[in-house]
């Protein structure tokens, strides 16, 4: 009689244990879903902000050499 509850509670417990795999293996494929979507979503923001960096520095170098011919000519026009 000892046997055949043994048998059953192994049995029970094997239904335990793939159910919990079962809804374990849902939740990770969601937390990794989540994880992938932001650490793709941080990739495309890092890259725009190089970008907007680099642009920010352009403007700051064509700036400088904007407001160097500026003074160029201002020089200039009062030469003549």
């Amino acid at each position: 009689m000892k046997e055949m509850n043994n048998a059953v509670d192994k049995d029970f417990a094997d239904e335990i244990r793939q159910l919990i795999d079962k809804r374990h293996k849902e939740k990770l494929r969601e937390v990794d879903y989540q994880y992938r979507s932001l650490k793709r979503s941080l990739e495309q923001w890092s890259k725009k902000e190089d970008r907007l960096g680099y642009a920010v520095d352009q403007l700051g170098i064509e700036g400088e050499e904007n407001e160097e011919n500026l003074e160029r000519l201002m020089d200039e026009l009062r030469a003549d």
